[in-house]
């Protein structure tokens, strides 16, 4: 199960996905989708979106959630500089919020903030970024372009050093 708001949206999700045996993706969103982009605020996006991650974790584990997956939450609800900042810090966040992470980074608005394409044309933007977080240890990613993202995933998983710290 997916939930990017991390069962705040509807705390039910935690206990459907643990009584059906379900691994559950927990998603990083403050407030609500249709207005996630309203009043954004971080003092530090890493340690707040880690330990707000952590809290979520805690409160499916509490409902019964064997398999917990952490989502940052890419876009949902931050500005390109705060995404920008979380996949840089990536390892910290997955520390902090204690279980594997999933990426969503395909076709993202920081993509087209960083490179003036709109979202049809940020395939090559969404392929740095694939590579990127999976070599920052990313345990999945979310992609649009399956095809072409598995080969990113196949060449960067490659050259992921084993047991390399994953903040070098």
């Amino acid at each position: 199960m997916n939930d990017v708001s991390g069962g705040c949206l509807d705390p039910g999700i935690l206990r459907a996905a643990a009584e059906g045996g379900a691994a559950i993706v927990l998603g990083h969103l403050r407030g609500e989708p249709a207005t996630m982009m309203e009043g954004i605020a971080f003092t530090d996006v890493v340690a707040e979106v880690g330990a707000e991650l952590a809290q979520r974790v805690a409160a499916a584990r509490a409902a019964g959630c064997r398999e917990i997956w952490g989502d940052p939450g890419i876009g949902f609800g931050k500005r390109a500089e705060h995404s920008l900042a979380l996949l840089r810090a990536l390892p910290a966040v997955e520390a902090r919020a204690g279980v594997p992470l999933l990426l969503g980074v395909s076709r993202k608005s920081f993509i087209g903030h960083i490179t003036g394409r709109p979202a049809d044309e940020r395939i090559f933007g969404t392929a740095a970024a694939v590579a990127a977080v999976v070599l920052r240890g990313a345990a999945a990613v979310r992609v649009h372009d399956v095809r072409a993202m598995r080969d990113v995933v196949l060449v960067a998983s490659a050259l992921r050093v084993a047991n390399a710290p994953k903040d070098a």
